[in-house]
């Protein structure tokens, strides 16, 4: 089933015997994959965030817009601390991050996703991007994760010019992988969404606040919309695909 990613920043966190909330989600760009979720633990656990992988979450309930994740709060409580070198973090992200804990802590105050983010990654805005942390930052070595909240509201740009604003990620929860973009153009009814398949995503350039699409804003609009998520068919999936010249 497909769900709304912008939406879920702002769900509710079942832990079983504690409670969160959803504070960002990362996602690797190359692939279109889901990987960590960022959640509030603030209220119960000295003012700290924790970050799961994704695959540790069980259940998305959209009715009651809360996520149910497999993991105990005796886990997240002596889950390793995230820190930048020379920081004195007892981990620094570095490498594949599937190599990474399954569960990290950090500190809520320094917007931890945000933290990952700068800490190991490239700016994806091709294979020639600088990490950001410089290049002889020597944590900066792995492919970069992108965090939801900073390509929420990026300006879209088209092969021809601006197409409009980034307003959703779509992704499947079986697959765990990104399945459509949602593209506000200002000039179409408001009940109608307008999504790009993810293949066509070429790059975030997020110092720059824009994301770029193969495609273009008169395309974008005649495409066809996604009017709910509940019950999508694979026939809408496969119109979607086809209308952009896609198997």
């Amino acid at each position: 089933m497909l769900y709304s990613l912008n939406d879920i920043l702002k769900y509710n966190v079942d832990l079983g015997d504690a409670r969160g909330s959803v504070e960002d989600i990362l996602f690797e760009a190359e692939e279109g994959r889901v990987c960590f979720v960022a959640i509030d633990i603030g209220g119960w656990f000295d003012s700290r965030s924790a970050v799961l992988s994704a695959e540790r979450v069980a259940e998305i309930d959209a009715d009651a817009r809360t996520i149910s994740v497999d993991v105990a709060k005796q886990e997240i409580e002596a889950a390793p601390e995230i820190g930048a070198a020379g920081q004195g973090g007892a981990f620094q992200p570095a490498g594949d991050w599937t190599a990474w804990p399954k569960v990290m802590v950090g500190p809520s105050a320094s917007a931890i996703a945000r933290d990952l983010v700068s800490f190991i990654g490239f700016d994806p805005a091709g294979e020639d991007a600088e990490p950001r942390g410089g290049k002889d930052d020597d944590i900066a070595t792995a492919a970069g994760l992108t965090a939801v909240s900073t390509i929420v509201s990026t300006t879209a740009i088209g092969s021809e010019g601006e197409i409009g604003r980034v307003i959703d990620l779509l992704f499947d929860d079986d697959s765990l992988l990104l399945s459509h973009l949602v593209v506000d153009t200002g000039t179409v009814l408001p009940e109608r969404q307008m999504v790009v398949p993810i293949k066509l995503l070429s790059h975030f350039a997020e110092e720059d606040g824009h994301t770029v699409l193969r495609t273009t804003k008169d395309a974008v609009e005649k495409s066809p919309p996604l009017e709910e998520f509940d019950g999508l068919e694979r026939n809408w999936l496969d119109a979607v695909a086809a209308y952009y010249g896609l198997s």
